[in-house]
């Protein structure tokens, strides 16, 4: 896929599904063409209790994130799983589901910096 369209990301919200890592085909293992993939299950603070089965399955973890979602995940806990993520050298950034007009504050309690210009989140 990725010499189809080489100017295109391939990425994989992950969900139980650390197995698939950790089989090959022809070669090739997922991991090794994923750019990005996060880990979607939205509870528990521990990133590495969410990510290290898909290190442990060979993707790098720059490659690797958590996600989020403003409506299953409170807001100290996505906090806490952005610097678990940072502390434990996971780099491939976070991801925040179910953002809204409403979602500013949320997303401030865990980036301080972050702002939004007047009508961009509908």
């Amino acid at each position: 896929m990725k010499e189809k369209m080489p100017n295109k990301l391939v990425t994989k919200a992950l969900f139980r599904d650390s197995h698939d890592f950790s089989s090959q085909w022809q070669g090739h293992k997922l991991g090794d063409k994923l750019d990005y993939g996060w880990e979607m299950s939205y509870w528990g603070s521990s990133c590495t209790s969410r990510l290290n089965f898909y290190v442990d399955a060979g993707v790098s973890k720059s490659k690797l994130g958590v996600g989020a979602s403003t409506v299953s995940t409170s807001s100290a806990t996505a906090k806490i799983l952005a610097k678990c993520a940072m502390d434990n050298g996971f780099t491939g950034g976070m991801m925040i589901f179910n953002v809204t007009k409403d979602s500013t504050g949320y997303l401030q309690s865990i980036w301080k910096g972050v702002s939004a210009k007047p009508n961009c989140l509908k």
